[in-house]
């Protein structure tokens, strides 16, 4: 990135005020000295400004020999390929939150919140910058959710808490006490949510239940559900399955389902529980977060599986479903039991029939959800098991474009987002 597009991530009214780590500040002003210290007469290398139409943010991390990097960049469209070097170096710990026009990051080493936008030239510009690190939250804080303009949440369930900020101005409004997440029956098992879901007025948050005690056993499945008009939080349980997956299957109508988790059927394959409710149900949950009560399937008794691990993709009335058959004999060790491989089918929620699922198979058999932008098309990430990360767009339950096919060095595509 070239000292004049640098130069414009550096907007002084973006961080008057904020209490930011010293480490930041630090380097703020480093950059900022040193790209002031430069003669803009030589940089011949700066591209002329000129305006453009349309505009996406891409964010993405990549493997380096000392870890995970976290990059966002700004383009006309989407490219069939990515220039790191000229992607803007977000950090190690980074999470990215496309919302409106801007994309938000989360350095979760220095709790650190960043607005970004994209000027007419393309140029990244930093338009905001937020700490949390003296807000007292010291427990896990999931990622955010953006409400509206003014109205975003953080969310420490385990410690009771949501902290709400405005994302215009990059300021808190105030932290809200909640009832506290905990599953007393295993106090060393962990609970929590992991990725928020924004409908309407409501933000409903999956839990999932991890544990290696296997004499205990979630008996329900369990969303946390936030009213950001009333400031409050309830947890709607359902005893038709156990504690499923902490991230929705979303359909192309954008609808919630809650299916299994990774967890739950080790438990049941290990332990001596009995007279649980089944680990491979799917749910449909409302724009309020309440469970359908109309809407149950046991996926275990269509595909007539031993256990069912997730339900990673859905297109229509049909959901792509990984699961161990009939055949499948469990490892001895339960450490072994999350590199098992998998069989995957593609399950017809209405006739109750199913079919073997190989589409994604040249991507390394799966795919993420990683957003939709203002046309309504659904982007994806992969991982092929030649290490190629693939970004995807999906035509039928069957048939997925790709976008982009490339070495991230082990990373993946983590957003995509139109801005104009």
């Amino acid at each position: 990135m070239n000292m004049k597009r640098i130069m414009k991530l550096i907007n002084p009214e973006a961080i008057k005020n904020q209490c930011l780590p010293r480490t930041m500040i630090l380097l703020l002003a480093i950059i900022t000295v040193v790209t002031t210290g430069c003669d803009d007469e030589n940089d011949s290398n700066t591209t002329p400004d000129t305006d453009s139409e349309t505009a996406y943010f891409i964010g993405l991390r990549t493997g380096t020999p000392s870890g995970t990097l976290y990059y966002l960049g700004a383009y006309p469209d989407v490219p069939s390929s990515v220039d790191l070097s000229e992607m803007f170096e977000l950090g190690e710990n980074t999470r990215i939150h496309p919302f409106g026009e801007h994309t938000f990051t989360y350095d979760r080493n220095s709790f650190v919140v960043t607005k970004f936008g994209i000027e007419p030239d393309l140029s990244l510009q930093v338009e905001g910058v937020m700490s949390i690190a003296g807000t007292g939250l010291a427990g896990f804080i999931g990622e955010p959710a953006f409400v509206s303009e003014t109205q975003a949440y953080f969310f420490a369930l385990q410690e009771g808490k949501v902290l709400e900020f405005n994302p215009t101005t990059m300021t808190i409004t105030e932290v809200v006490d909640v009832p506290v997440l905990a599953f007393p029956e295993d106090p060393e098992g962990t609970i929590n949510p992991f990725v928020p879901y924004v409908s309407g007025q409501f933000v409903l948050l999956p839990i999932r239940y991890n544990s290696n005690n296997f004499d205990v056993f979630p008996h329900y499945a369990m969303n946390a559900v936030f009213d950001s008009e009333t400031k409050t939080l309830v947890y709607q349980k359902d005893d038709r399955m156990s504690m499923g997956s902490n991230w929705f299957t979303l359909n192309e109508n954008r609808e919630f389902f809650y299916g299994p988790s990774n967890q739950v059927p080790r438990l049941e394959a290990y332990g001596n529980s009995t007279g649980h409710p089944t680990t491979a149900g799917l749910l449909k949950v409302g724009p309020d977060g309440t469970f359908d009560p109309d809407f149950f399937v046991d996926l275990r008794e269509v595909l007539n599986a031993q256990y069912v691990r997730t339900c990673p993709l859905m297109f229509g009335n049909k959901i792509v479903v990984t699961y161990y058959d009939s055949n499948w004999t469990k490892p001895a060790d339960p450490n072994d039991w999350w590199a098992s491989p998998v069989s995957t089918a593609l399950v017809d929620l209405e006739s109750g029939t199913y079919e073997p699922f190989t589409a994604l198979d040249p991507f390394g058999g799966r795919a993420s959800d990683i957003g939709t932008d203002s046309s309504g098309t659904t982007y994806f990430t992969a991982l092929g098991d030649d290490n190629i990360a693939y970004l995807l767009t999906q035509n039928s339950p069957t048939e997925f474009n790709v976008l982009i096919s490339q070495d991230l060095n082990g990373g993946s595509f983590r957003s995509v987002h139109q801005v104009r």
